[in-house]
């Protein structure tokens, strides 16, 4: 993608995080206030318990309109499709 190193760098990603990598950032600063980073990695796609539960606490720590209902809606349609990935045929 063209600028991605720059924005990676604004964003302050870490190197070898893996990727998909993300942020949800402050539309004031332009910072990130969290990130998918879980320990030294990027949960990716939360798809297992741990990295749906760091997904989660990242909506809940920076959300501004979504309401208990809307985050339980979003974690259950994770969980949900985390079960039809485990299902699908390699």
């Amino acid at each position: 993608m063209d600028g991605a190193k720059e924005i990676a760098a604004q964003l302050a990603m870490p190197p070898d995080s893996g990727i998909p990598w993300f942020a949800i950032v402050d539309p004031a600063t332009g910072k990130p206030l969290v990130d998918s980073i879980a320990g030294k990695q990027s949960i990716g796609y939360p798809a297992e318990e741990s990295e749906i539960a760091h997904f989660m606490g990242m909506l809940d720590a920076t959300k501004k309109n979504l309401s208990a209902a809307d985050l339980q809606k979003i974690k259950e349609s994770l969980v949900e499709a985390a079960k039809q990935l485990k299902t699908r045929p390699q």
